[in-house]
């Protein structure tokens, strides 16, 4: 009886396992579903879609965090990245109540008080890093692009390359519209 009782046991873990994982199988389908119901709505390409979903994985692997949108990533809910299509100056906000056109506004420099932007592009243009809380963040580029501190007057921000030294430093507000990210591994908005 008590072999009995062990199997079934362990059955009815193995069933609740299963269960388990297909219920958070299916909730990262939805998401990813979600996300993809964006893509259509706004009219995007399937090499459009696909290219995002790229950019997306690339940002998850170097920054961590989650995907909360088309070309969004969350970062443990201290950063936000948004991702530009090729060719457009600005992310998109997929997910706005007035149509995929609204332009994600956490680093727009009238609206980033509080904030260090990283961007990819110069101009304060490109994919962006919208850094608020106090940490180190890894850059994933290696391109020429731009920036704009618009944290509380006088926080420092400090550039730091692979090797961990600080070479450049930005007290805010301040900011650089043409930065060559290439030997910068992390920022420290604060």
């Amino acid at each position: 009886m008590k072999r009995l009782f062990r199997t079934a046991s362990v059955l009815v873990a193995a069933v609740a396992a299963l269960v388990a994982g297909s219920v958070a199988a299916q909730a990262e389908a939805t998401g990813a579903d979600r996300f993809a119901a964006q893509g259509r709505a706004a009219g995007l390409t399937a090499d459009q879609s696909a290219w995002l979903r790229a950019e997306v994985d690339h940002t998850i692997a170097v920054l961590g965090g989650k995907q909360v949108g088309l070309n969004k990533v969350d970062v443990d809910g201290a950063a936000q990245v948004s991702i530009a299509l090729p060719g457009e100056a600005h992310p998109r906000d997929f997910a706005a109540t007035r149509g995929a056109a609204a332009v994600v506004a956490a680093c727009s420099p009238r609206a980033a008080y509080g904030y260090f932007c990283a961007y990819s592009d110069t101009n304060l243009q490109g994919s962006q890093i919208a850094m608020y809380s106090c940490r180190q963040y890894e850059i994933p580029w290696v391109s020429v692009g731009s920036w704009h501190n618009n944290q509380t007057r006088g926080t420092v921000a400090k550039f730091m390359v692979p090797e961990g030294p600080v070479v450049q430093t930005s007290v805010a507000p301040s900011d650089d519209w043409l930065y060559d990210w290439q030997p910068i591994k992390w920022v420290r908005n604060c």
